[in-house]
């Protein structure tokens, strides 16, 4: 996988959602890079990263374990989280902690499960992104910034870093969304036993709040951190707020 790696301290690395790249992450980055040092990681068939074959979560996994240092913390957005979550359950010794970031345990509804996207509706996105990327992918990124602060520039820069350069794979973009719909997470919870900050926007239109407070009722360690008016993706949004939380964070668990 395509990586980056800056900045002097405490091995951090992040993980993007689906069909994005690690440049949703770059402002973030370099306002973190100080006192930790950033892997900045590109999945496979998306940004600058190939496919790989088997695509499948345990891969992906391998992937990353190859360019992680012996302690790392991570930091997951979305889907990054999910895999976040699968990676310190593969390589628990590795793992110092967890940050989730507008992470689910589970993304679709079923017959016990609310705080997920209906079938139906992910069906019809999943066959919209098949079929025209850059059209859904606008979509997209326009879902999960209704009701942001300064939208319209998020919106410019998104499509400035997403949809003006090379599509993510098409095979990579299904599977990626197999990933969603077919994981659950929510029986591995209660094996996290290291440290957990969970970042939530309350205006969050893709992952209801609900989900972020079961994470946290489930996560022993944990601690959930709203960002008020915040959606889908508070780092670009609410960027200094969530920097604290995060460094306040990083730095508490240093001790």
């Amino acid at each position: 996988m395509k990586t980056e790696v800056f900045g002097k301290g405490k091995p951090l690395v992040l993980i993007h959602g689906w069909g994005m790249s690690s440049r949703v992450w770059m402002d973030t980055a370099e306002r973190l890079s100080g006192k930790n040092k950033i892997y900045l990681i590109d999945l496979p068939g998306m940004g600058s990263s190939k496919m790989i074959y088997p695509y499948s979560i345990a891969k992906i996994l391998e992937e990353i374990n190859a360019i992680a240092e012996e302690q790392i913390s991570i930091m997951g957005w979305s889907l990054g989280g999910q895999l976040a979550i699968e990676y310190q359950n593969k390589y628990r010794k590795k793992v110092k902690q967890l940050i989730l970031v507008s992470t689910t345990p589970c993304f679709v509804n079923n017959n016990n499960w609310n705080y997920g996207v209906e079938r139906k509706v992910f069906d019809n996105f999943s066959s919209s992104v098949l079929y025209d990327w850059h059209s859904a992918m606008r979509k997209f990124f326009n879902l999960q910034l209704i009701g942001a602060k300064d939208r319209k520039n998020i919106l410019a820069k998104l499509e400035k870093f997403f949809l003006n350069k090379k599509s993510p794979s098409i095979e990579a973009l299904g599977k990626g969304l197999r990933f969603l719909i077919d994981n659950d997470y929510r029986d591995k919870l209660k094996r996290i036993k290291i440290p957990v900050l969970i970042l939530s926007g309350n205006k969050d239109k893709l992952i209801p709040l609900k989900a972020s407070e079961f994470l946290n009722e489930n996560i022993l360690n944990s601690r959930l951190k709203i960002i008020d008016g915040a959606t889908h993706i508070p780092f670009m949004s609410h960027q200094e707020i969530f920097i604290q939380h995060v460094s306040e964070f990083m730095k508490i668990n240093d001790k």
